[in-house]
């Protein structure tokens, strides 16, 4: 195995398992809606990943390249949905039932999709691993099918989490703090790559 393969497959590792607006709103559904209660909410961000790479892998960020207005604004809409998602989690009751509408697959799928660190990792990746001319869709294609491969894997692992800290506290007053750090946390991510992510 390559040494660039396998720089490949651990920068993929680093960026999706470091927190992120997806991550941290898996591990929050986990802990509130528990693994089998989040699964339609994984399909949604898995499903925009997927998405959001394919545009990536063709060409959306030269378009933010060359457009800075656009993907500014592009930003300051991510900014707005992901806070308000993270309203939505700091509003949801602990004890929510089932049909809550916090984590749905539509909302996971649009989250990923205005995500501005999915786009910053998947273009990233691309500049830093993909092969010009010929090569560049060969390349992209192994990128695509790695990511695709390990992806389910960390996010599942945010999703346990989520769930195992939810176990910890069991008490609703202990629930409602980790709902609540849960929704911080998003916010703040969301804001840390506004300020100082470009």
């Amino acid at each position: 195995m390559s040494s660039d393969f396998l720089a490949l497959i651990l920068f993929i590792l680093v960026l999706f398992l470091t927190p992120g607006p997806a991550t941290l709103s898996l591990a929050a559904s986990g802990a509130q809606n528990g693994f089998k209660g989040t699964l339609n909410y994984f399909l949604g961000i898995f499903t925009g990943l997927v998405l959001n790479m394919a545009l990536v892998i063709f060409g959306l960020a030269f378009v933010f390249t060359d457009y800075p207005l656009i993907y500014t604004g592009f930003k300051y809409i991510s900014l707005i949905y992901i806070l308000y998602l993270s309203y939505k989690i700091a509003q949801t009751k602990p004890e929510a039932e089932a049909k809550d509408s916090t984590f749905t697959y539509s909302k996971g799928f649009v989250l990923n999709m205005i995500n501005p660190k999915a786009y910053i990792g998947n273009a990233a990746l691309i500049a830093q691993f993909s092969q010009p001319g010929e090569q560049y869709l060969h390349s992209v294609s192994i990128i695509f099918l790695l990511i695709i491969s390990i992806v389910p894997f960390t996010n599942v692992l945010w999703i346990l989490a989520g769930k195992q800290i939810a176990a910890v506290f069991k008490s609703k007053e202990a629930g409602r703090v980790v709902q609540l750090s849960f929704a911080g946390l998003l916010s703040v991510s969301v804001i840390y790559v506004m300020l100082f992510v470009d």
